[in-house]
């Protein structure tokens, strides 16, 4: 960081809690209109980019590449990547605000809206959040090692509670060949933990008419154009089988589901339609009707004096995860106010790591560090793949640790 002066005597400080698209817009625009600020990024995760990484499909590597322009940011130290720190844990929002002359939060919604009936807790009801960070390679993925998936998958039968774009995306994934999700960053052991081979139907179902669903009409082209599926909107034929697979895609709409119940390794789904209750029967259930806030911010922490200096950038602030645009739009109207009321104390460092720097774990990661790590997911790479993710934590900070660095 070398933070340029400003009419205080130095350049204001700011921190950034969560490096997600919110967070990076945030910490860009920023940059732009405070330049020469310190300005530092922190993330849970030893690796930057949040939903860019693990949230977004991972066939949608096009949209992935939004990241490029963050990497420029943090090349060019017109902010500081600190990755591997939790704000709660070694170091909590007051140390922010005591070190920072801004904070801005930006963590968006971590957790999958619960399915809100009977039976919505149990060990086959999964979070669709939680099934496309599997899929994407996430590091200590939640479901990587859950005992029930690794004894039998999905099963062949699924059903999907939602009809936003996240549906979609976990349809999409598990119905794709091999060859159709070439050159993508899937992680092929999650699709094996899933067994996503053996499914043979998957029914969505939306709990308002058709008119209201909530996916993109170009995501949901893209899903009728996988190879496997034979697709029935209502009972009115969408798409027809192309390949030597078949899974039938069976979407309902004005239908909710009221009761999960164990059925054996299977479970039964009382679902309430317009023409009257239907039970079906299947061997995972996956909702995908929202997202909502983890419950670990540690707000408070923070002393009453400071909030007025504590911002909410993204999906914790307005309780959706929007498209990156609209990601990028929140961000730059956050920064705006910050650029428009910011005090600086000059009782504060000029470096606000500096002030921390006891208190960071040893193996907190840089964004030098990530960029190691970034080249060593693509150089081991399978052919068929862009990417081979570190999908365990401790695997990925002992390749940090033989990685080869210039000399000093």
């Amino acid at each position: 960081m070398n933070p340029q002066p400003h009419a205080s005597g130095r350049a204001p400080s700011i921190a950034v809690v969560g490096s997600g698209p919110s967070g990076c817009y945030t910490a860009l625009a920023l940059s732009k209109k405070l330049p020469g600020s310190a300005i530092v990024v922190f993330d849970a995760s030893p690796t930057p980019y949040g939903l860019l990484r693990s949230g977004i499909a991972a066939d949608h590597q096009g949209m992935k590449g939004a990241a490029r322009q963050f990497d420029r940011m943090f090349a060019s130290g017109k902010a500081t990547f600190v990755g591997g720190v939790r704000i709660g844990d070694r170091i909590g929002l007051d140390d922010l605000t005591a070190a920072f002359d801004a904070v801005v939060v930006a963590t968006g919604l971590a957790g999958d809206r619960p399915l809100a009936v009977p039976g919505g807790d149990l060990d086959g009801v999964y979070g669709a959040g939680d099934v496309v960070r599997l899929l994407n390679g996430h590091a200590d993925a939640a479901l990587r090692h859950q005992s029930r998936l690794r004894h039998r998958g999905l099963g062949t039968d699924v059903l999907v509670v939602g009809t936003g774009n996240v549906a979609v995306d976990v349809v999409r994934l598990l119905t794709k060949s091999d060859l159709e999700l070439h050159g993508s960053d899937i992680d092929d052991d999650a699709r094996s933990l899933l067994r996503a081979d053996d499914i043979r139907s998957i029914r969505i179902l939306g709990r308002g008419p058709a008119d209201k669903a909530k996916w993109d009409p170009a995501m949901f082209r893209e899903l009728a154009d996988v190879a496997a599926i034979r697709m029935r909107v209502d009972g009115q034929a969408v798409a027809e089988v192309e390949g030597s697979r078949r899974v039938d895609v069976d979407v309902h709409f004005e239908a909710s589901p009221t009761l999960v119940h164990a059925a054996g390794d299977d479970y039964d789904v009382t679902v309430r339609t317009s023409h009257g209750t239907q039970t079906h029967r299947v061997g995972a259930v996956i909702t995908a009707t929202g997202f909502v806030e983890r419950d670990d911010i540690p707000w408070a922490t923070i002393p009453t004096a400071d909030l007025h200096r504590v911002y909410r950038a993204g999906g914790c602030d307005t309780g959706v995860l929007g498209n990156l645009g609209e990601n990028r739009t929140s961000a730059g109207a956050v920064a705006a106010t910050i650029a428009a009321t910011i005090e600086i104390d000059d009782h504060r460092r000029a470096d606000p790591l500096a002030a921390l720097r006891d208190r960071l774990p040893a193996d907190a990661v840089s964004y030098e560090d990530w960029q190691h790590i970034d080249a060593e997911e693509v150089r081991r790479a399978p052919a068929e793949r862009c990417r081979w993710k570190f999908t365990d934590s401790a695997e990925l900070y002992r390749a940090l640790a033989h990685a080869e660095r210039p000399a000093t």
